[in-house]
């Protein structure tokens, strides 16, 4: 696949999972970004690797310091951002990489920051990853419930933010799911908006 459409297709997929994800890009930018607003707004900034097993950790290793720490700095240097929140998670959206490969690559960015002159601004953001394949079944299941996650969209986010929180950055659809389910169990009060529809249709 080429890197250019892994890109586009992964905003594509991330845009309809989260509705105010903005793009990004370019030689100074990450791919994109979206907000989680409660209180001051935490942003997560992603970058998609097309990028297969040992590739990312090679990649990271040296480049890191050149490439994903200056944008990180770049964003969370951004005038508007400073006004309203500020990075608070890096997210990695990659073709194929397993978890212990990703535990190395968390720890080798996280000691880059660290040790990069803007350590203080930047020891706080998380380092995130999910691979493409689990990213896509999340947006599906999103897909299959959209009017019951849009209709409860604040409470989707802060599921989200919590499952991100909680674990070690290695994101799966599987543990996505469990929090969202909870959202999507709940009866409703009200009727569904398709339920309406097809009942002025009939009417």
């Amino acid at each position: 696949v080429d890197p250019l459409v892994f890109e586009k297709s992964v905003f594509s997929i991330l845009n309809f999972i989260f509705a105010e994800s903005q793009k990004w890009g370019g030689p100074r930018l990450a791919d994109g970004s979206f907000p989680f607003r409660f209180g001051k707004i935490k942003y997560l900034l992603w970058d998609a690797k097309r990028y297969n097993l040992t590739s990312l950790n090679n990649y990271v290793e040296k480049k890191g310091l050149k490439k994903d720490i200056p944008y990180m700095e770049n964003f969370n240097n951004n005038k508007i951002i400073r006004n309203f929140g500020s990075l608070k998670y890096y997210l990695f959206v990659t073709s194929n990489t397993s978890k212990d490969e990703f535990l190395k690559i968390r720890d080798t960015l996280k000691k880059q920051i660290n040790t990069s002159k803007t350590s203080k601004k930047l020891k706080n953001v998380k380092v995130l990853c999910i691979n493409k394949k689990e990213l896509v079944e999340f947006a599906k299941y999103i897909n299959s419930h959209y009017q019951k996650v849009i209709a409860n969209y604040p409470i989707f986010a802060k599921c989200i933010k919590k499952t991100i929180d909680s674990c070690d950055g290695y994101l799966e659809f599987d543990k996505l799911k469990i929090e969202i389910d909870k959202i999507i169990s709940e009866e409703d009060i009200y009727p569904q908006q398709s339920e309406l529809r097809a009942e002025a249709k009939y009417s």
